[in-house]
């Protein structure tokens, strides 16, 4: 995160509440370098916490971010397992990563963000926030434990607990970044997959549900969320072959 990057992120979202007609927003932010002062928002307030005091009234550092990276890299030991099973090296892409982020966040719940907030001092009630469990990621860890040298498990939750985000960025070392990024070839990325055909994705999902059928005791949601996907490839495909018609 850069200075830049937060004014344009704030300022963006400024105008989209504006469009929205949505209520107005009261921001809390840390004292990270990034964090300068925005001026010209018409319907977010900025509240600065005061310094060193991120542990105790952040409600990201009070058990939000803790839960997010359990999910990370939870996510990230199955994908390794799972390569590992198949013979194949273990590597995280940078697209599995976006995937990993994504779905990480859905799975935080609302109370869990909630009790964050009540162990920040935010509101009254009780004040026992709940935390992360380590339950399914330890499930996993012992597996790659005996496959090799890997740190302990509180250690790979953590190991990025200290690493620094933000730093103040002037327009000049911007530009100068992405034009050196840009002319790097990034060699260890896989070239881009071409989209698989609709029929190629429905049976794919055809062979999972038959996975889950040969389990015992599945949850019948799983089989309400494949129908679900195969309901929204079908509109998908239709939608798709009316465009060209009408095209």
């Amino acid at each position: 995160m850069t200075s830049v990057q937060f004014s344009t992120w704030l300022h963006d979202w400024d105008k989209e509440l504006e469009a929205r007609k949505k209520p107005n927003i009261l921001l809390f932010v840390d004292n990270c370098a990034a964090h300068l002062k925005v001026d010209h928002l018409n319907h977010i307030k900025i509240i600065y916490f005061p310094p060193k005091t991120n542990s105790e009234l952040q409600p990201l550092d009070r058990g939000v971010k803790t839960v997010f990276r359990q999910g990370y890299r939870r996510r990230a030991v199955q994908l390794y397992l799972q390569e590992m099973a198949a013979s194949k090296k273990p590597k995280v892409t940078v697209l599995d990563a976006i995937h990993f982020v994504h779905a990480s966040w859905r799975d935080i719940k609302p109370a869990t963000i909630e009790n964050c907030f009540k162990k920040a001092g935010f509101f009254g009630g009780s004040q026992s926030g709940s935390q992360a469990t380590q339950v399914e990621s330890e499930m996993g860890w012992e597996t790659l434990v005996g496959e090799g040298s890997v740190p302990e498990l509180d250690m790979f939750l953590d190991v990025d607990n200290n690493l620094v985000t933000s730093e103040i960025t002037s327009h000049e070392s911007l530009v100068e970044d992405n034009l050196s990024h840009a002319e790097e070839e990034d060699e260890d990325e896989p070239a881009p997959r071409s989209a698989p055909k609709s029929a190629e994705v429905v049976d794919a999902l055809k062979l999972i549900r038959h996975f889950f059928t040969c389990i015992p005791n599945v949850e019948d949601d799983v089989f309400d969320k494949i129908s679900y996907l195969e309901n929204s490839i079908f509109q998908k495909s239709l939608n798709l072959k009316k465009r060209k018609r009408n095209s």
